[in-house]
């Protein structure tokens, strides 16, 4: 295997869409989204990813589309993902990890 890993994990349960999809974006620990404090199942709003570095996160990005801190909207290329585009619905901002 030639390249670097950035993040792996193991499951011990089935994971939805939804779950995959916020690791893929937001990464295992969160740090790339930011929740809203007066609304926390939602993401922050921004405008650029600098609105989303509050609370001492610097690691969270804005998804320009969404206009939220949804955290990363590309990946590097994959077979399955020949576009690179992370097109979909994570869970709540404040859902417990899976």
């Amino acid at each position: 295997m030639n390249g670097n890993l950035d993040e792996y994990f193991v499951a011990g349960i089935a994971l939805i869409a939804a779950d995959v999809c916020r690791i893929t974006r937001c990464g295992i620990d969160g740090k790339l989204c930011m929740c809203s404090a007066g609304t926390p199942a939602n993401y922050l709003a921004c405008t650029t990813s600098a609105d989303c570095h509050v609370a001492g996160n610097t690691t969270a990005l804005c998804d320009t589309t969404s206009h939220t801190c949804q955290g990363r909207t590309s990946t590097p290329a994959v077979f399955s993902n020949p576009t690179n585009t992370i097109s979909c619905t994570p869970t709540a901002c404040n859902a417990a990890a899976p």
